[in-house]
């Protein structure tokens, strides 16, 4: 092997190993705010949030147009919002483990599985939602890009607690969440 070759190969060994070195950074940087973030409740040392998501429409996967205001006024208890994508593998751990405990907190939450691709149909999300047996268990709905907007969305696999006054209570970003992990979560919303 040539000389030009072998420097060629170590610079692009040396790129790739900074990469890899900053890729791994960047993750743990990321996963210890969200766990400060998750373990934080929401407003304190922040300004709390605008109240403004609560008044937005989302249209369910049967065509109902909610809010979540709505949702809060009419079931008096807390609602998590799950943001997801039909293709996203965290989502789905996510929810299979949240489907294994929901039953201790059905009477006491109320769920909502939103959309967070934009790109996916309706019709894709209620075959997603019907084929995991998750249909009729949980509210589905469309992608809403106001929504997501006015909560600060920026990850698949989000989930946002919010009180029966309307307060964000938690919010955690992307990550896998375990059984125990969600009835932590749940314990939170009833709080």
């Amino acid at each position: 092997m040539g000389l030009l070759k072998r420097r060629s190969l170590l610079a692009s060994v040396i790129i790739v190993a900074i990469a890899l070195v900053a890729g791994i950074a960047f993750i743990q940087t990321n996963q210890q705010q969200n766990t400060i973030q998750a373990e934080t409740p929401a407003g304190i040392g922040e300004k709390k949030e605008q109240k403004s998501f609560l008044s937005i429409p989302i249209r369910t996967v049967d065509g109902e147009e909610i809010t979540i205001g709505g949702i809060l006024e009419e079931k008096k208890r807390p609602v998590v919002l799950y943001f997801f994508a039909t293709w996203c593998p965290t989502c789905r751990s996510d929810l299979k483990n949240l489907k294994t405990v929901y039953n201790e907190f059905k009477e006491d939450v109320e769920v909502i599985v939103v959309g967070f691709d934009l790109s996916e149909s309706v019709e894709e999300i209620r075959e997603y939602a019907v084929k995991r047996g998750y249909y009729g268990l949980w509210t589905f709905t469309e992608p809403s890009g106001d929504l997501i907007a006015s909560l600060k969305v920026t990850a698949m696999a989000s989930k946002i607690i919010i009180s029966p006054d309307g307060e964000v209570v938690y919010r955690e970003g992307y990550g896998v969440v375990d059984e125990a992990r969600w009835r932590s979560i749940l314990s939170t919303a009833l709080a």
